[in-house]
């Protein structure tokens, strides 16, 4: 995109070097916000918006909006989307990867009853094991991020046994679909739209949409699969652990490692002290991360620096 603004030279008219900088994004803009945004994306600031005699860099867009002819480019023929058999495959790969983890999760609590809990520690590591290498992301440290996040959030949903072992192996697997295809679609778009609010018109409702449909799934599949020894109140905590997941993988796949381990790391951290705590209280403190982390997701998924990020790597065959 355009360079950063160079400091203007001492002339009457200090906005002509930033116009000659920004030209493109000034021709192609269809409104002052989407300049304000491009020059926001670069760098620029209010403090430097000072340099060129305008209180911020709202005021400053809209005079280099006002100055200079629109000229957009012509839309580029949109791009195949890719095939879903692969993309698909490799779900379901992620979702096999996750189900021994899962299961060593659910039989932690036996083992630590029947034999120590020093003994379940083994098991613990194993799980988080399988985690990494199913991780949706190429850093090492990323991969151990997840593995650790999604073992603690896990763990006390997996407890009650095989079924809401398996509900959640299958919405890992249905999140790593979702955090593909979103990305595929923001790739996309970033090649066509003519411009970034354009581009963020088109991404706003995906996010929304994937959630909605990864609660479903999982809630769905809750109620199907048998439940375990698990209060019935159980399904909702792995319909939205299922969507904390989906926002993780999100997360991963935009370049966003930090929040998206940390916040999850946290929660599951929490879980794992309360472990005979209701399921009201897993509940709660589950959708009060994913309160959080989905607008801060839906912002990332927004920017087109998400669709360029190259820490999209994950299990082998990406």
């Amino acid at each position: 995109m355009s360079r950063p603004g160079r400091a203007p030279a001492p002339s009457g008219d200090p906005v002509r070097a930033l116009m000659a900088d920004h030209r493109r994004l000034c021709e192609q803009a269809v409104d002052p916000l989407d300049i304000a945004a491009g020059l926001e994306d670069v760098g620029l600031s209010d403090t430097a918006a000072a340099r060129y005699r305008h209180a911020d860099v709202f005021s400053l867009a809209e005079e280099l909006y006002a100055r200079v002819e629109r000229r957009p480019e012509p839309p580029a023929p949109a791009a195949p989307a890719a095939p879903w058999g692969p993309d698909t495959a490799r779900a379901l790969g992620t979702a096999a990867l996750h189900l021994p983890a899962a299961g060593l999760l659910a039989a932690v609590p036996w083992l630590a009853q029947v034999v120590g809990p020093v003994a379940a520690v083994p098991a613990a590591l194993l799980a988080v094991g399988w985690l990494t290498l199913a991780a949706p992301a190429a850093a090492p440290t990323a991969r151990a991020g997840y593995g650790l996040a999604a073992g603690l959030l896990i763990a006390p949903a997996a407890a009650g046994g095989l079924g809401p072992a398996t509900v959640l192996a299958l919405a890992a697997g249905a999140a790593d679909l979702a955090s593909r295809r979103l990305r595929d679609a923001g790739r996309r778009h970033l090649a066509t739209a003519p411009t970034e609010a354009e581009y963020r018109a088109r991404m706003r409702p995906l996010l929304p949409v994937a959630v909605g449909a990864q609660f479903a799934a999982a809630g769905l599949a809750a109620a199907a699969l048998p439940a375990g020894d698990v209060p019935a109140a159980a399904g909702p905590v792995q319909a939205v652990l299922a969507v904390l997941l989906l926002l993780v993988a999100v997360l991963l796949r935009g370049g966003r490692t930090t929040v998206a381990v940390a916040g999850p790391a946290a929660v599951g951290a929490v879980l794992s002290l309360l472990p005979t705590a209701a399921p009201a209280v897993h509940l709660v403190l589950c959708a009060a991360a994913a309160a959080v982390l989905a607008p801060y997701t839906w912002l990332v998924l927004g920017s087109p620096r998400a669709c360029r990020a190259e820490s999209d790597g994950g299990p082998p065959g990406d």
